[in-house]
């Protein structure tokens, strides 16, 4: 269980990485990857078969997320339907698509009301991107940290250090993410298009 937690964590911390070097589409293809291991990371920690399945290579990490979102309700969103929702909007993801390389494409301002879309072969840091997978990565993080109360809520209980430095995470990650809710003025993050091609429209 240990493993596929550090894998998780450590997608996360990819993925932040290359996007921070202007690697956009690589970035976002990492997403799924890491919301697959929340997915086996949480199943295993609350279900034995699961992670007997697991350590035999046969756990399917849909089959894990019906496993830990059985039944469950949080503030009144069905969490088998949100954890659906993520998967569902990162299927263009998974593979090569014009949805993936489009993350890879800025818009270069040549007259006035008149730009021209252009291919990041340089990888430089298409702002808007970047900040929106950047944020991706904070809502993932407090999700996951939400998940380890769940898996090891009797363990974190009797250590009071630990309760305290998640709480203090998921209060940091929670401002981060509301910070910029604000700044693009929406209640959700949607990922389905590179926002950079949405100026367009503006």
């Amino acid at each position: 269980m240990c493993i596929d937690f550090n894998t998780s964590f450590r997608i996360d911390n990819q993925a932040g990485l290359i996007n921070c070097r202007g690697l956009h589409s690589s970035a976002i293809t990492l997403l799924r990857a890491i919301e697959d291991a929340t997915d086996c990371f949480a199943a295993i920690g609350i279900d034995q078969n699961a992670a007997i399945k697991w350590n035999e290579g046969k756990l399917k990490s849909s089959d894990a997320a019906k496993i830990w979102t059985f039944d469950s309700i949080t503030d009144e969103v069905n969490l088998s339907e949100y954890r659906k929702t993520i998967r569902k909007s990162l299927n263009s993801y998974s593979h090569c698509t014009p949805e993936q390389v489009n993350w890879n494409i800025y818009l270069e301002t040549i007259a006035e009301n008149k730009c021209k879309m252009k291919l990041n072969t340089k990888s430089m840091v298409i702002n808007i991107n970047a900040y929106y997978i950047d944020r991706y990565l904070c809502i993932h993080i407090f999700e996951l940290t939400e998940v380890i109360k769940t898996v090891y809520s009797k363990y974190i209980k009797e250590n009071q250090k630990l309760e305290n430095q998640i709480f203090d995470l998921q209060k940091h990650s929670e401002e981060i993410i509301l910070d910029f809710m604000k700044f693009i003025d929406k209640e959700k993050l949607d990922i389905m298009v590179a926002p950079e091609l949405l100026r367009i429209k503006q």
